[in-house]
């Protein structure tokens, strides 16, 4: 991770600058690899710091993807974040993506400094993701392309 920067700043002055940065599965690292928490939770805060600091310098978004994990108390479950409350207060945007119905899928935003909470729905194609008014339009375009 620590070699990301000078990847970067090399493909930054080229004409396909990078502009996302992709982090798969962030909690399979932490939650087996060791028993000491409070290292994993120093750990987690400058792994966050330097994907922030890294995506400011570089005007790029860095995505992180956390495991979810069912937290069990007495009779009651509930989904919660694999990595806890420590990650959940490092990162700045966090959305939570669900899916109810395929191929529909939910996206939420539960955190952000700018936006309020809110909830979309999209579909992921082929040709990328796309959000359900939309899906339906296209639908309905290609019943007219039909007919026609």
């Amino acid at each position: 991770l620590q070699s990301l920067q000078q990847y970067i700043e090399k493909f930054q002055q080229t004409s396909r600058p990078i502009r996302l940065i992709l982090l798969d599965s962030i909690a399979f690292h932490y939650r087996s690899a060791t028993s000491d928490y409070l290292g994993r939770t120093k750990s987690l805060s400058d792994t966050a710091s330097f994907l922030i600091d890294l995506a400011t310098k570089n005007d790029l978004a860095a995505v992180v993807i956390n495991q979810m994990t069912t937290k069990l108390s007495g009779d009651s479950s509930q989904v919660v974040p694999a990595l806890g409350e420590s990650w959940a207060h490092a990162v700045t945007t966090r959305l939570i993506l669900t899916t109810t119905c395929p191929p529909i899928r939910t996206c939420r935003l539960v955190k952000s400094p700018h936006k309020a909470c809110a909830v979309a729905h999209c579909e992921i194609r082929e040709c990328g993701i796309r959000d359900m008014v939309q899906s339906q339009e296209d639908q309905e375009r290609k019943r007219q392309r039909v007919n026609l």
